[in-house]
């Protein structure tokens, strides 16, 4: 990297310079440019050489005002610069082999180097038989740009926290070094102004408690600090909410999980930054799927956060939903029951099943919870297997799956269910998004080799809707709950609607 600088002469010293040389200027009309011989004897030039040489000193005169570089006959003496915060350090580059000491500077400080002296003897030694103009060239070699990096010919930027070198050599237009010095430049961050953006945090949490909440806290005084340029580490004073933060880009983001309140202590570079982080749970005062039966009614609540809230019904004809928040079925079917309070909202899933569904899904759910699974004692009291457990509990609606006294295999219930044209087509889990399944519904792993009914060697009882939250675009997103299993447990493809 090469910076160009231009030396002016005074009137003196560029007649000294011209008699150095043996050329003397005469003034006056029909003036001319002549040279000395060793026999001292004048050999007159053209005239137009007069013009040519007054052209060049006026030349460099213009040249040397504009880049603002002047000569002089002292140099300074080497020392430490410290660069103000958000200030320019301007350093000199005096002629000299000696080091140039350390430069202390802030994160995002300009450093400006500029020729201001140059020695005498140099001059006149560099020179040679350019009379009027001498140009000298600086060159820089820098360590790593992660320190500091390189804006014009004179002009670097403090570009991130460390040390790295600055070597500065000056040569002439012949490439004759005629100066270098070495500087260190050594960076940190001013910890002096910096403090957080805000001290507390208020938010709410909607729903489910699993979900992550991510927030963003500007430190002040570090605009554009990178992590890996300070020290940075955490405390949370509650245990049990989960939190993790980090800094990144001038800015603290935390993220957490769960509701609570905890008191977070920040450490930058040794200085101590508290922060109240709270997060109120909001929720429904009931479970997020039950079911109800036509011409029942069920209120319920926000808690957790005051304002007005709105209630919506999915489907107003299966539920509907007062102002108020109370639930009315009118008929057998599904419905999510969303409310919308604050900046977010919730919502549950309802299935609207008869009387007598609703004693198979509780028996179903019973026998799953709390009887003993196993095929050799199936049809005995306080024990089960997956085909025995829907056939038991069908029992209660008066449903027998062509065997009134004894359980059929699962091949068989399949089997049974798709003659009396029970089954149900469609994508899975399309079909639970769309809430086609009825609580009761059968799910059937198919795909074994055991000559029966399509392969199928295990059945499972869909009992309900899990309320998962809501999707990207606003819609819910629902699962599924089991007899005998837990929550979303994984189902097959063929389904039957007994």
């Amino acid at each position: 990297m090469n910076a160009l600088f231009f030396v002016k002469l005074n009137e003196m010293e560029f007649q000294h310079v011209l008699t150095e040389r043996g050329i003397t200027l005469k003034s006056g009309k029909g003036a001319k440019c002549m040279k000395k011989t060793s026999k001292t004897k004048y050999v007159e030039e053209k005239a137009k050489q007069k013009y040519i040489c007054s052209i060049k000193w006026l030349l460099c005169i213009a040249i040397c005002l504009a880049t603002g570089i002047l000569a002089g006959k002292n140099t300074q003496a080497a020392g430490v610069c410290t660069a103000g915060r958000s200030m320019a350090a301007n350093v000199d580059i005096p002629l000299g082999t000696q080091e140039g000491g350390d430069i202390e500077a802030k994160l995002g400080d300009t450093l400006n180097f500029s020729l201001n002296t140059v020695d005498e003897s140099s001059i006149y030694y560099s020179m040679r038989d350019e009379i009027v103009m001498v140009t000298y060239y600086v060159d820089y070699e820098y360590g790593e740009e992660e320190v500091l990096s390189k804006e014009s010919d004179t002009v670097f930027q403090v570009t991130g926290v460390g040390s790295t070198y600055l070597t500065v050599s000056v040569r002439n237009q012949y490439g004759e070094e005629i100066s270098e010095r070495s500087y260190r430049i050594v960076s940190s961050v001013d910890m002096s102004n910096v403090a957080l953006e805000k001290n507390s945090i208020k938010d709410y949490r909607y729903g489910q408690e699993y979900s992550y909440k991510t927030f963003y806290v500007k430190v002040n005084g570090l605009e554009g600090v990178q992590g890996e340029d300070i020290d940075f580490s955490y405390t949370s004073s509650n245990k049990k909410m989960y939190v993790y933060c980090r800094f990144d880009d001038g800015q603290i983001v935390i993220e957490t999980s769960g509701a609570g309140t905890t008191l977070l202590e920040f450490t930058i570079n040794e200085k101590v930054m508290p922060l109240t982080l709270t997060i109120h749970q909001v929720k429904l005062s009931c479970s997020t799927s039950f079911l109800m039966v036509p011409k029942g009614t069920k209120s319920i609540k926000v808690q957790g956060i005051s304002g007005r809230v709105t209630w919506k019904s999915s489907n107003p004809k299966v539920i509907s939903v007062s102002r108020a928040g109370k639930l009315k079925a009118k008929k057998t079917g599904n419905v999510v029951i969303t409310a919308s309070v604050g900046t977010g909202k919730l919502g549950c899933v309802v299935s609207v099943v008869t009387k007598a569904r609703k004693k198979v899904i509780a028996m179903a759910n019973r026998m799953g919870k709390n009887w003993k699974y196993s095929q050799a004692k199936r049809m005995q009291k306080g024990y089960y297997d997956c085909s025995s457990l829907v056939w038991k509990s069908y029992k209660l609606e008066k449903q027998y799956f062509g065997m009134k006294y004894y359980a059929p295999v699962a091949a068989d219930l399949g089997k049974w269910c798709a003659k009396n044209k029970k089954m149900v087509k469609g994508n899975a889990y399309q079909n639970i998004q769309k809430m086609k399944y009825r609580p009761g519904a059968l799910t059937f792993k198919t795909g074994s080799d055991n000559g029966r009914y399509k392969g199928i060697y295990h059945v499972e009882m869909f009992v309900g809707y899990t309320f998962e939250g809501f999707g990207t675009d606003g819609s819910p997103v629902l699962g599924t709950k089991w007899a005998a299993r837990g929550d979303n447990y994984f189902y097959g493809e063929l389904w039957a609607q007994p």
